[in-house]
């Protein structure tokens, strides 16, 4: 059994359990009303028929004025005045039969049929006898059974309608849900490449398409960056892994026995090896998704004074001169921005002139922090700035020449957004500038 199919008979089973407490009640309701009316009735017609007769009229005048009690008595009910023996003396309609004499007001079976009974003692002039008057039900039974049927035959209807309406409503409710099943099997089919976009509710469902949306923008995205670290990796590994490969080779023909030969190739062999390596990890830190559990939240002034102390370790002949503001704390964690200082940095080292010098400056807003990074170095064309974010991008053929992996700006922008944050390249003949802002860290 479908989805719909099961909303629909819920649905039907619902209003209809609502719509028969609602009629039982209500026909409880009408019947106690009507039956209550039905003995008012009755008191009503004994009470008008015992102040005529206490009136004064004789036996004989009673019976030659019953055209005047007709008037009183309702067509269906039976009026009788007995002496005290029980002796019927006056009769007005005779719709049932004679009753037995029990004082009081009682319901029973007349002729078949129910009916209120009500005998009490009267005084007929200097005669004492007794009223009795029978007041069939018929009208009244016939009445409850019509609405009786009236109110199945409208259940049955209900029942029809509430089944066809649950299934319509589980058909437009059930939409999305089906549209959402039929994106997940175009993903399960043809990947990511036929992905469907779902219409935008405003409801709990639109809720779940939303959360679906950010589940396959995640899976695509981590799809995408696995592909794209496959194919980065075996492009790039390829070349230190046949450089090293073929400096073995030499080795094993011929450069075992020739020292100058051997020092020359495990060293080219050894650097080969360290490319590769850096090159990983810098693969692997673009292709990591795991949310650090650091804290985003970083002295921008004392990330900038140990990344430039370790600059400066490792390349003695940079100069760095650093123009910092009062202490200021990014929305960044530590690791990150020192990350992002030191490919920034080694970039600009490794594409600077004969002597480096770099600038370091800083200042912030309400609500952002801004790092400028200037070097002396070759600079970048205006052809070239637009993609020099791009993975393993070098901006013109003399800088193939140069040390790296082409993946160190790459890193940089990849942490920048991260963190919410921009960045920006200027170029010209006197060097290069990046400008990296991040958002202050609010406690």
């Amino acid at each position: 059994m479908t989805l719909k199919q099961k909303w629909a008979i819920t649905a039907g089973l619902v209003i209809f359990t609502t719509y028969a407490i609602v009629c039982i009640v209500m026909y409880s309701f009408i019947y106690n009303w009507l039956l209550t009316e039905e003995k008012a009735k009755v008191e009503r017609t004994l009470a008008d028929v015992t102040t005529y007769i206490n009136s004064g009229p004789s036996i004989e005048e009673l019976r030659r004025q019953r055209g005047m009690l007709t008037t009183i008595v309702d067509q269906q009910q039976t009026v009788r005045l007995f002496n005290a023996d029980g002796l019927a003396l006056v009769q007005i309609n005779d719709k049932s039969s004679a009753q037995p004499l029990a004082i009081g007001f009682e319901e029973r079976k007349v002729d078949g049929e129910r009916a209120f009974v009500t005998t009490m003692p009267i005084e007929i002039g200097f005669m004492q006898g007794y009223i009795q008057l029978v007041h069939p039900l018929q009208h009244f039974l016939a009445m409850m059974r019509y609405l009786l049927t009236a109110m199945l035959l409208a259940g049955v209807l209900a029942i029809v309608i509430a089944v066809a309406g649950g299934y319509y409503l589980a058909s437009l409710f059930m939409r999305p849900v089906i549209e959402l099943r039929d994106a997940m099997r175009g993903v399960a089919q043809t990947g990511f490449a036929e992905r469907t976009t779902l219409p935008a509710r405003k409801d709990e469902v639109g809720e779940l398409l939303a959360v679906y949306e950010q589940m396959m923008s995640e899976l695509e995205g981590a799809f995408l960056q696995q592909h794209q670290f496959v194919s980065d990796a075996s492009h790039e590994l390829r070349t230190p892994l046949h450089a090293v490969e073929g400096h073995l080779s030499l080795l094993k023909r011929w450069g075992k026995n020739d020292p100058a030969v051997l020092e020359e190739s495990l060293d080219l062999a050894l650097a080969e090896t360290t490319r590769m390596k850096t090159m990983i990890e810098e693969l692997l830190a673009l292709a990591r998704r795991t949310p650090t559990t650091e804290e985003a939240r970083a002295s921008v002034n004392e990330v900038i004074e140990a990344t430039c102390q370790t600059i400066t370790s490792t390349h003695p002949e940079v100069t760095l001169t650093l123009q910092l503001t009062e202490p200021v704390e990014a929305g960044i964690t530590v690791g990150g921005l020192t990350q992002i200082l030191q490919n920034l940095l080694i970039n600009a080292v490794h594409y600077s002139k004969q002597d480096p010098h770099i600038d370091i400056t800083t200042s912030f807003t309400k609500d952002m922090v801004s790092i400028k990074v200037a070097d002396n170095g070759i600079g970048i064309s205006e052809a070239d700035l637009p993609y020099i974010f791009d993975r393993f991008y070098r901006a013109d053929h003399s800088r193939l020449r140069i040390e790296g992996s082409g993946l160190g700006l790459s890193i940089v922008q990849m942490l920048v957004h991260k963190y919410q944050g921009t960045i920006t390249a200027h170029s010209s003949e006197a060097g290069t500038t990046f400008i990296v802002q991040l958002p202050r860290y609010r406690p």
